[in-house]
């Protein structure tokens, strides 16, 4: 067991200094994108594809990797793709050079992110998953507060090439623990394989059991068909609310814009970034705990009428009044619901067996509604009525909300 949680510890580490990279440079990608002649509606637009590639394919990729079962070979692609794209964007003399590099880290992390979370589970197997993912995570997190921070003060005594130049370090520890976790888990754990088929003896052995099985079955499968059915209606319900509420909140390219309209010094907004990640990281395992912790599903799902809130609040503190610690901050709490609170929804309102498809129809819907707020916020950016259409589509997820609530009264669900 202890060589197994070394092995979690070191894709830990592996994730801690790749986001010290991947964060470091979506904390300034925004700003350097803007200073090479994109304009506003441009980087808006930038990130909404990034997102868009980021989660989509990941729903693809799952999907592949289980079919070839060569989850050590995605990994490592994807991380090299993703890791050594970024530090090159120095190198960028336009913003279609830095668009290219950014979206192959983009490809290079929904290409790697299935696979990698599959062989993580297989070294937890014995661990326990939750608490696997839990160490795994923890790391991810620290990275992702850690990164933005130092590349403030490279920023600060250099500038935005030297700054990229320098996630190479980050990149390259990444890469080097990632070897090392791949030479450890095929000594201690093995290739991963599919699963060995049932002989005739072992069908023979357990066929009375399946006959005295099949009675109970039958009883229940009126029941059983009638909860699957409100599930699936409850999970339609939430993927609309989903596409809404996502749709009409900004990615932190857009935002690093505004920063810098405001007056913010370059060399301040990755400590924004950095203080949108604190708070995202201490509101998620909270407001996961809270989710947890209402027992009855109709306050689970009045529960996420708080991000409807929140995105609006963020969107007036940021955009009209300049508030930017502030607006900051609520940003990365309602990015710290994504992460913790609307994944624990799609478990709720899916089966166990459909649990893997209802992950990438969610994950595919985040990668979409992304890509509709960057073009909303690209065509919007600027004028008077900038907020109303992300107003309307928040408004929109809040009657979703109340519809999934009516409908879980009336079902029972």
């Amino acid at each position: 067991m202890f060589d197994k949680v070394k092995i979690i510890l070191l894709f830990g580490v592996v994730s801690l200094f790749a986001d010290i990279t991947y964060e470091s440079a979506r904390s300034i990608s925004g700003p350097f994108l803007y200073h090479l002649g994109a304009s506003a509606s441009l980087v808006s637009i930038i990130g909404g594809i990034g997102e868009f590639l980021g989660y989509s394919l990941r729903l693809i990729f799952g999907y592949i990797s289980d079919k070839v079962r060569k989850y050590w070979l995605m990994t490592i692609c994807g991380y090299f793709l993703g890791l050594f794209s970024l530090p090159f964007m120095g190198f960028s003399n336009g913003w279609e050079f830095a668009f290219l590099l950014l979206m192959t880290e983009r490809f290079g992390k929904a290409l790697r992110s299935p696979s990698r979370d599959t062989l993580i589970s297989f070294s937890a197997k014995k661990v326990g998953y939750g608490k696997g993912f839990a160490i795994h995570e923890a790391l991810d997190q620290i990275g992702s507060v850690v990164g933005p921070f130092l590349i403030s003060f490279v920023l600060a005594k250099y500038d935005y090439r030297s700054s990229f130049y320098a996630l190479f370090i980050p990149a390259t520890i990444s890469f080097v623990f990632l070897i090392l976790a791949r030479s450890i888990y095929s000594r201690e754990i093995g290739e991963p394989r599919k699963e060995n088929k049932i002989n005739s003896d072992d069908l023979r052995g357990k066929s009375t059991k399946r006959e005295n099985e099949k009675m109970e079955v039958r009883a229940g499968s009126i029941i059983y068909q009638k909860d699957s059915g409100s599930k699936k209606v409850s999970f339609i319900l939430f993927l609309i609310f989903s596409a809404l509420t996502l749709s009409g909140v900004p990615n932190f390219q857009i935002i690093s814009v505004s920063f810098i309209n405001s007056g913010l010094p370059d060399e301040k907004i990755p400590l924004m970034f950095s203080l949108a990640m604190i708070a995202d990281a201490l509101s998620a395992i909270p407001l996961g705990i809270l989710f947890d912790n209402l027992k009855k599903r109709q306050n689970k799902i009045l529960f996420f009428c708080l991000m409807p809130v929140l995105s609006i609040l963020s969107l007036f503190l940021i955009f009209y009044f300049k508030w930017n610690i502030s607006g900051t901050l609520l940003w990365g709490i309602y990015i710290g619901m994504t992460e913790s609170s609307m994944r624990s929804a799609v478990a709720l309102f899916t089966e166990e067996e459909k649990r893997g498809t209802g992950f990438g129809l969610f994950h595919m819907i985040f990668g979409i509604s992304g890509l509709i707020s960057g073009l909303i916020f690209a065509e919007l950016y600027g004028k008077n009525e900038m907020l109303f259409i992300p107003l309307l589509l928040q408004v929109g997820s809040l009657v979703a909300i109340v519809m999934l609530y009516l409908y879980t009264l009336l079902s029972r669900d």
